[in-house]
């Protein structure tokens, strides 16, 4: 009886030092693994941008600070510029830019040194990386934006369908963006306006993208100041 005293006792103690923590489980020292489904169903549960059931569309900045010829900012090189991908079920508008079909992209930047014209140009990013493999070094941000805020956005285009040292494509890209953006992905493109300092500013924020690719979609155009949009004979 005594021994059977003691034993329950003992067993007692035992499950006392487990609650308050003295002695930790032994499945508590057991590794956890995650089998490949589960895996899987979480992945599939992070939805990429642009798939959500309220997407619009996307908008992303993009800055090159290095040098390969093909920029817009004077002798430097150097590029900023911006592209809207219609993640909708409609056509949208760009700028003056009409009919984008669902799924399609549209790159938007400034440019002084164009014979056709300065300012506004649509799709030229796009041909120059299509055709020359451009901007490699580049760095980009993404977000979503509603029907609202692409209409915001539009606004701004057509209100600096110009070039100049306070409308470079540094500039031009960060006004825009900045117009939409939220606190914690506002820009800085320095002082005076450049793509390296606009490009060091993208590459410190959260979720910041190297080399992501840019589809060329459409024909390049530029934004005529009283006829619209005109098509390039030059690209």
């Amino acid at each position: 009886m005594k021994l059977l005293t003691n034993r329950i006792s003992m067993l007692f103690l035992l499950v006392a030092l487990t609650v308050f923590g003295v002695i930790t489980p032994l499945s508590a020292f057991t590794k956890s693994t995650t089998t490949e489904a589960e895996l899987t169903e979480l992945a599939s549960s992070i939805e990429p941008l642009g798939t959500g059931p309220d997407s619009y569309a996307v908008l992303t900045i993009y800055s090159d600070p290095s040098d390969d010829g093909t920029g817009s900012s004077g002798s430097t090189g150097v590029h900023s510029f911006l592209t809207i991908e219609n993640t909708g079920t409609k056509d949208i508008t760009v700028g003056n830019l009409t009919n984008i079909a669902p799924g399609r992209t549209v790159s938007i930047g400034t440019w002084g040194n164009k014979d056709e014209h300065e300012g506004v140009w649509y799709n030229l990013e796009s041909y120059y990386i299509y055709k020359y493999d451009a901007y490699k070094p580049r760095v980009s941000l993404s977000m979503e934006i509603t029907k609202s805020e692409l209409n915001t956005i539009n606004e701004v285009i057509l209100k600096n369908n110009e070039w100049g040292l306070t409308n470079n494509c540094a500039s031009f890209s960060s006004r825009i963006w900045n117009k939409v953006a939220p606190k914690s992905k506002k820009v800085s493109d320095g002082s005076p306006d450049n793509p390296a300092s606009l490009g060091e500013s993208i590459a410190s924020k959260k979720g910041y993208q190297e080399g992501k690719p840019v589809p060329y979609d459409y024909k390049v155009y530029y934004e005529h100041p009283k006829k619209g949009p005109q098509r390039s004979t030059e690209f």
